[in-house]
């Protein structure tokens, strides 16, 4: 979980490094106050694991970061913010954990898209907490800005990436044995990791592409898949499935859809579940 947070804070920072421009340090300046950001790879370096290859991909931690204020950022579904600071040159990013001061080297800053390497703590209590040279590469997440369009195949033709998953449920026990139980979630894929992209065909056609397992080298099945699509009754459909996909909102740049699903055993418990996709369009 420190390791998580490590780079969860990393990412948050880069962001405000990216909106402000040549002063990220600036705490005046609030641009990027409502944005997100999320991680979209993770590199370790041989000396780590010795895979015989100069660093490989790694399926953690790949985090969502809010950015609420132009001092604090919150990552995934926590209800703790988390501090950083600079360096009087802007190029050393500080992120505050355990009362350490844990340094990230900034390597490349776009308005969506940062490039970030541990360089590690030194005479830590906690060493493997603490690893060096990790690459992490991060993306802006699009705000459903501008009109609303249709909900209908032509308007959602195009290359996507699923940006998020918000995951909200309960579970209710009817024979009162046990308290019920709620949570809130979100991750980044499916999966809980990876980077997902989606291509919608003309034809009906669609191509589904787990980037991470991808590049890691794994067996075409364990990343691509292809099936059928359309819009039913603004429902996002998949040949096979269930059920689709609600559209919920759809702009040139974002799609968002909602599934629910509330399921009642024939013991009388009752499982709910309401789970929200955030897309955004590639082209």
């Amino acid at each position: 979980m420190k390791k998580i947070l490590f780079f969860a804070l990393a990412a948050l920072a880069l962001a405000f490094t990216a909106c402000n421009g040549n002063n990220p340090s600036n705490p005046g300046d609030v641009k990027l106050v409502g944005t997100m950001w999320r991680v979209d790879s993770c590199l370790m370096p041989t000396p780590v694991y010795d895979m015989g290859q100069e660093s490989r991909y790694v399926s953690h931690p790949y985090v969502i970061i809010k950015v609420t204020s132009n001092a604090e950022v919150f990552f995934d579904e926590s209800e703790t913010a988390t501090k950083y600071s600079f360096s009087e040159d802007n190029k050393t990013l500080y992120i505050e954990m355990d009362q350490i001061q844990v340094p990230f080297e900034v390597l490349e800053l776009t308005s969506n898209f940062a490039h970030i390497r541990g360089l590690g703590v030194g005479d830590t209590e906690y060493p493997m907490d603490y690893y060096t040279g990790e690459d992490i590469y991060l993306s802006l997440i699009p705000q459903a800005e501008g009109a609303d369009k249709a909900y209908t195949e032509a308007n959602i033709v195009g290359t996507w990436k699923l940006d998020y998953i918000d995951e909200k449920g309960s579970y209710h026990y009817a024979d009162g044995s046990r308290e019920d139980s709620n949570w809130h979630r979100i991750y980044p894929s499916a999966q809980f990791h990876d980077l997902e992209i989606f291509v919608f065909n003309n034809d009906g056609t669609m191509n589904h592409t787990f980037v991470l397992e991808r590049d890691m080298g794994m067996e075409e099945s364990a990343w691509y898949a292809e099936a059928t699509w359309n819009i039913n009754d603004g429902q996002l459909c998949y040949e096979g499935a269930t059920e689709g996909e609600t559209i919920i909102r759809l702009t040139d740049k974002v799609m968002v859809t909602k599934t629910i699903r509330h399921n009642v055993f024939n013991n009388g418990n009752i499982n709910h579940t309401e789970t929200e996709v955030y897309y955004s369009r590639l082209k």
